[in-house]
């Protein structure tokens, strides 16, 4: 998801197991890692190169992380525990800034 200044932006939260098992063999819901597919592989390629040359490796040599998918459901339901209204400040959220060289995995 997208901010509207255009910043990137994942949100992670607690799932049933039974709704994660059912919903994370539709196509579309187990989320990819590279989220920007070529894009992400250029941004790889560049990181690289040694530090102030342009020798990066060809992206093509990263394709395979295309479909490389984090086991995690996008768009799903919050675990029932958490959506009760009782339990809604229990949640505790966590906030990771990378700049512009993070990754969603570090």
């Amino acid at each position: 998801m997208f901010t509207k200044d255009g910043i990137a932006v994942s949100v992670y939260y607690p799932m049933d197991m039974d709704e994660y098992e059912k919903e994370i063999v539709k196509p579309g819901k187990n989320t990819y890692w590279f989220r920007h597919g070529y894009r992400s592989r250029l941004g790889l390629s560049k990181a690289t190169a040694d530090w102030g040359k342009d020798n990066a490796q060809n992206p093509w040599m990263f394709k395979y992380l295309d479909e490389v998918k984090m086991g995690t459901v996008q768009e799903g339901k919050i675990a029932e525990i958490f959506s009760k209204d009782e339990n809604a400040d229990k949640i505790i959220p966590v906030f990771l800034l990378h700049g512009l060289t993070g990754t969603r995995t570090t």
